[in-house]
């Protein structure tokens, strides 16, 4: 079965559908050996991978724990293709990311999110993918023998126009693939594709979330026993470090901050040099996608200015009605941490060298990094 999680509801919904192709049977060394020409020309770059998969279960495990509690759009549903993890033959409760799976699939997600105008859509696809004019994912039987080498692959302009004919006002598209050309594709010439959506007359304006995983040409990167770079970034920001304060006093997470904070967070994980940065498309409207029951908690990154005023330095944040918190002793270097976000004064005392100083830090998400500066005692 696909349907993982079903909690339908005459309400406001999220409902979702998670894709994670790592298994690519068709295009691996040993299926292409015999086969001349451009299909093996292409098979060599779209080879199995391990970090879709993990990624898609890791994404579902998210819906489940925190979009489940929400109160504004709480989760409906999740459907789930994933190609089994490394080491595995598969599951039987879960179907693989295969061409018939993927239509079965979508049409049943798609006609949930058709029962209300208020229900939000969630889409997620991590594994290969390509682009020339159009962006392809690439699905487990792509490149399968005595067919067009792409049959088996969805462009995704194609399924976000039939869900744009839906009712579901709010829809959110991760695409979590590279969209680098090999040069072979431009020897395929048109691009054949299996299932032809029909043309669906776009009812209105949507607020929706389109947002790939790298930019136009680039490759998305991924970890060999973990989820991708991407998919790390993407949860960061939907638990908790894209909210702000819209409505007071609630933490809420909108639809035009999505892509602005993954890219934010990209570049703090890789300290201002990241592998790949996030690319938006779509009309994000600020429409609301989910509302915190508590303040999400900020990473920061805190030192000196100069830096080597670290060393034996005793480092504390302090908020008002919270406890304390303490830099470990010794932290040379910079103290990183996370707190709950809040104004705090950040305290530094020394034993002779400099100067005890404060200042007042507001810990807002997605995260903040400040060196205090000391002088000589």
């Amino acid at each position: 079965m696909t349907t993982v999680y079903d909690r339908q509801r005459p309400a406001p919904q999220t409902h979702a559908f998670v894709v994670g192709v790592g298994r690519y049977p068709f295009c691996d060394s040993t299926a292409v050996a015999a086969r001349p020409g451009l299909p093996r020309k292409l098979a060599k770059h779209f080879t199995s991978v391990s970090s879709p998969p993990r990624s898609a279960h890791r994404v579902v495990e998210w819906l489940i724990r925190a979009q489940s509690q929400d109160t504004v759009a709480p989760l409906g549903s999740v459907e789930l293709l994933a190609s089994p993890l490394a080491n595995e033959t598969g599951s039987d409760s879960i179907e693989r990311p295969t061409s018939g799976q993927f239509w079965d699939s979508f049409y049943r997600w798609r006609d949930r999110c058709d029962d209300r105008a208020d229900n939000r859509s969630f889409f997620f696809f991590s594994g290969h993918g390509s682009a020339v004019t159009d962006q392809l994912l690439l699905l487990e039987d792509v490149g399968q023998p005595h067919r067009p080498f792409f049959h088996n692959a969805v462009r995704l302009d194609q399924i976000v126009r039939e869900l744009s004919s839906c009712l579901a006002g709010t829809q959110c598209w991760y695409i979590d693939a590279c969209r680098s050309i090999p040069s072979a594709l431009f020897e395929v010439g048109e691009l054949i594709t299996s299932a032809a959506v029909p043309q669906q007359i776009r009812r209105e304006v949507r607020d929706c979330v389109m947002m790939f995983a790298t930019m136009p040409g680039a490759k998305a990167h991924g970890l060999p026993d973990g989820p991708t770079v991407f998919t790390t970034a993407l949860l960061a920001a939907l638990d908790g470090l894209a909210a702000e304060r819209i409505s007071y006093p609630h933490w809420e997470i909108a639809t035009d901050r999505i892509v602005p904070t993954v890219n934010r967070i990209l570049r703090w994980l890789h300290h201002g040099n990241p592998v790949q940065l996030a690319h938006a498309d779509g009309t994000p409207t600020g429409g609301i996608v989910r509302r915190l029951d508590s303040p999400p908690r900020v990473p920061f990154r805190l030192g000196f200015d100069p830096r080597h005023a670290s060393s034996g330095a005793k480092l504390a944040l302090q908020a008002p009605d919270r406890p304390a918190l303490y830099a470990p002793d010794p932290h040379p270097g910079t103290w990183d941490g996370d707190a709950p976000a809040d104004y705090y004064r950040m305290k530094a005392t020394f034993s002779g060298r400099f100067k005890d100083e404060c200042a007042d830090l507001h810990l807002l998400p997605p995260h903040i990094e400040f060196d205090l500066p000391v002088n000589g005692s």
